[in-house]
């Protein structure tokens, strides 16, 4: 995990667009007449309204010892309630104006998503800036369950244009900078980050009960660091991935694991297609890939992965991964990122002859290849 953000242009800039896209995503959910005459019928939205409306002195002393503003919703969110109490205040019975603070609080999320995103990921800053702000793209455009009379849009323009949502959004925007002071506390142990990081985990959980899960992200992203700082991920030429310096590493020489290896070679000439499907390709380069798979499958030192297509590898009418004790797995993707030679042709029907193949040394897979690639 990377040290603190620069503030050069390239930052600077990503964060600025990071911000736009927030707010161009969703803007519609924001100032559409239409959605907003549905929401304002929402039954969450006028519960909680009218009993910010009618609500005492008992009723907001209440808030911090039992039931949170919405009584029918059973939680405990002190700070949500105070929060909608005011925004009450402030506009009424306008949801408008709620709308508008969640517009501006999605702006500001899209900010620090970026700025975590910016932080965990390692490279050169420009790198890290492109894929910060492909983060906050998908951030943007996400799908996921819909709530109440929920429009299917993506997830940040339904929570957006449901000002409730706006309970989801100050606890996240707590979480995200405490993630990043609790990363930073992992890496460097300074004692007033873990406290603040603390003291923001508390505050998130006042305005809604999710934020329990901050302590299992902050041991899955020392996991996720722990693990991936041996992983090497290459594009162009494959050998460099294979060489025993590459992937016999020490850990693996002194005998704590086996090494994995991934080989996503173009498609041969061999899985019926033609030359030019991709911007730099070969028809044979699968091939060579197939006969280092074949010398290196049987040992124990290596659990490897081939990616391809159905038939592809027969020598002889009969899969040559396969007969040297290769485990073959149909596979297909769906959904908005299907792609692949798989998803080719005619309503994509061809998505079932997309084949993984693992190596003998691969543990059996319980859920899915790559859980058995890795032996967990």
């Amino acid at each position: 995990m990377s040290g603190r953000p620069p503030r050069d242009r390239w930052y600077l800039g990503g964060l600025l667009l990071c911000i736009v896209l927030g707010l161009a995503a969703t803007a519609y959910g924001v100032f559409s007449p239409s959605l907003r005459k549905l929401y304002a019928r929402n039954i969450d939205s006028v519960e909680i309204a009218t009993c910010a409306e009618g609500a005492t002195s008992a009723d907001i002393a209440g808030w911090w010892t039992g039931v949170w503003i919405q009584p029918t919703s059973p939680y405990y969110r002190p700070l949500s309630s105070m929060l909608f109490w005011l925004e009450y205040k402030a506009f009424g019975m306008n949801f408008q104006g709620h709308v508008l603070v969640s517009w501006v609080l999605h702006a500001v999320l899209c900010a620090l998503l970026y700025r975590l995103a910016f932080r965990l990921l390692p490279g050169p800053p420009r790198e890290r800036v492109c894929f910060a702000v492909v983060a906050v793209v998908l951030f943007n455009l996400r799908r996921g369950p819909t709530g109440p009379d929920w429009i299917a849009a993506p997830v940040a323009h339904g929570v957006v244009a449901w000002w409730p949502g706006q309970t989801d959004q100050f606890c996240l925007l707590c979480c995200l900078p405490a993630l990043s002071l609790l990363d930073r506390w992992w890496l460097e142990g300074g004692r007033r980050d873990l406290a603040w990081g603390g003291v923001l985990t508390a505050v998130a959980l006042l305005f809604k009960e999710m934020a329990v899960t901050m302590p299992l992200l902050v041991d899955w992203f020392g996991w996720l660091s722990a693990r991936l700082r041996h992983v090497r991920i290459l594009n162009g030429d494959w050998t460099r991935a294979c060489t025993t310096g590459a992937s016999l590493t020490l850990p693996v020489r002194q005998g704590h694991g086996p090494a994995g290896v991934f080989l996503d070679p173009p498609y041969a000439d061999t899985a019926s297609r033609v030359d030019g499907l991709y911007a730099h390709d070969s028809l044979v380069v699968a091939h060579d890939v197939r006969e280092w798979c074949l010398a290196n499958g049987d040992d124990p030192r290596y659990r490897i992965i081939l990616a391809g297509f159905e038939d592809e590898h027969d020598i002889g009418g009969t899969d040559a991964l396969v007969d040297a004790g290769w485990t073959s797995h149909e596979w297909f993707t769906a959904g908005f990122l299907s792609g692949g030679m798989g998803n080719t042709g005619k309503d994509g029907h061809q998505q079932k002859r997309e084949r993984i193949w693992s190596s003998p040394h691969c543990v059996t897979p319980s859920t899915t290849t790559q859980l058995g690639m890795f032996g967990e």
